[in-house]
């Protein structure tokens, strides 16, 4: 996974990728507050990655907290549209 990460930093960083108004580009050309240092390839990774992985989380663990109400609030479960297919 850090591979990819550092293969989609090192592509934006060369151009061979178009420039996006998102929160890598801005990690990429803005400087650190406190240091006026831009950030490391090592820390946009890293900060790119706890991003994924706490995206995933929340997202399982809404999904989960979601189900679970479903299943516990009665005829509001019964009320409460189905889910095609989940992929």
């Amino acid at each position: 996974m850090t591979r990819s990460v550092d293969d989609v930093i090192a592509a934006r960083r060369e151009g061979t990728t178009p420039r996006q108004d998102d929160l890598l580009q801005r990690m990429l050309e803005h400087p650190d507050p406190d240091t006026g240092e831009l950030l490391s390839d090592r820390s946009i990774r890293n900060q790119v990655l706890t991003f994924l992985i706490a995206g995933h989380e929340t997202t399982a663990g809404t999904l989960s907290f979601a189900r679970e109400g479903r299943h516990d609030s009665g005829g509001a479960a019964r009320a409460a549209p189905r889910p095609s297919a989940v992929g």
